[in-house]
C-alpha cells in the first residue's frame, strides 16, 4: 500500500494559469481524508509554494529550491537548507552575464536580480512573487544564496545548462525546470535527495512512495520512489525514467494516476 505521494507544481498540477483542476483537487482531497500523505516536490520558492499547498490543505512538510529547503507550511519553519557555496554563485553569475543572460538569485526566501527587466518579469509573473532589484549581483552577494536560477530562450537555456553541467560536474546541481529556466543549487540538492529525507522524517518507506513529475528536474525523485509516474506532456527523459506515463495536465494526469493506483483507497 502506498502511503506517500509527491507532486511536481509546475507542468504536473498546474499549468501557465497557475491553477489546480477541480478534478485534481477533489482527488487529492480524498486521499489526504483517508490518510495518505500528500506533499508537494517544486523548484519554487517557498513564499510562492507555499499558496498551493494552503490551496490543497496540505500540512506536511514540502520540498522547494529543488530539494534545496524543506519547509514546514503551516508554521514556515525550516527544516533542511543546503545553500549553493559563495564562490561557485559568484562563477555562475560571472558566466552566465558573460553570455548576457539574466540570474534570479535567492536569499531569506526572497528573489534578487540586477535590473526588473523582461525576463525578470516572466518570472515574477510565474511564481507570483515580487522581484528586488539590487544593481550589479555580484556586489550584492555576499552570503551563500539558497539557489540561483537561469532565465533566457529556450536554445540559450540548453546551451547554459550544458556548458554549467560540464564545467561545475558534480560540484554543482544543475537542472532545467521550465524550458526557459536553468536552476543551480548546492550538488547534494535534488528532489530525489530532498524525499528521501523527508520520508525518514515521517517514518515512511521508499516503496510506499508514488512520485509524479514531468521535467528533468523531476527524474531523480521518480527514480528513488517506489513508483515514478510521468505526466504525457512531459519531456522524453522523463518518461524513460518512469515506471508508468499518466494523461496530460489538461487530462487531469495527476487524478488519472491517483485513480489507478489508489483506487482502493477511493472505495
Amino acid at each position: 500500500m502506498y502511503k506517500l505521494l509527491v507532486l511536481d507544481l509546475d507542468g504536473t498540477l498546474i499549468g501557465l494559469d497557475l491553477t489546480i483542476s477541480d478534478k485534481t483537487k477533489s482527488a487529492i482531497a480524498q486521499l489526504i481524508s483517508r490518510g495518505i500523505i500528500v506533499t508537494i516536490a517544486t523548484g519554487r520558492m517557498f513564499q510562492s509554494a507555499r499558496p498551493f499547498a494552503r490551496e490543497l490543505n496540505i500540512d506536511v512538510p514540502i520540498i522547494c529550491y529543488e530539494g534545496a529547503m524543506i519547509v514546514d507550511p503551516t508554521s514556515a519553519e525550516v527544516l533542511w537548507h543546503k545553500p549553493v557555496p559563495l564562490d561557485l554563485a559568484r562563477r555562475v553569475i560571472e558566466i552566465a552575464a558573460s553570455h548576457r543572460l539574466h540570474v534570479n538569485t535567492y536569499l531569506d526566501d526572497e528573489l534578487y536580480v540586477d535590473s526588473v527587466n523582461e525576463r525578470a518579469a516572466l518570472y515574477s509573473s510565474i511564481a507570483r512573487v515580487t522581484p528586488n532589484a539590487v544593481g550589479n549581483l555580484l556586489d550584492f552577494l555576499n552570503r551563500e544564496p539558497t539557489k540561483l536560477v537561469i532565465v533566457g530562450d529556450p536554445d540559450e537555456i540548453d546551451s547554459i545548462n550544458d556548458l554549467l553541467k560540464e564545467q561545475f560536474d558534480g560540484s554543482l546541481y544543475v537542472a532545467k525546470s521550465y524550458p526557459f529556466f536553468c536552476e543551480i543549487a548546492h550538488p547534494e540538492c535534488n528532489k530525489g535527495n530532498a524525499l528521501a529525507m523527508l520520508t525518514q522524517r515521517l517514518g515512511i518507506d521508499r516503496s510506499e512512495v508514488v512520485a509524479i513529475g514531468d521535467n528533468p528536474n523531476d527524474v531523480n525523485m521518480m527514480r528513488w520512489a517506489g513508483l515514478g509516474i510521468a505526466m504525457a506532456n512531459g519531456t522524453d527523459d522523463v518518461k524513460e525514467a518512469a515506471d508508468w506515463i499518466t494523461g496530460d495536465l489538461a487530462e487531469d494526469g495527476v487524478a488519472q494516476a491517483i485513480e489507478k493506483f489508489f483506487s482502493t483507497m477511493l472505495n
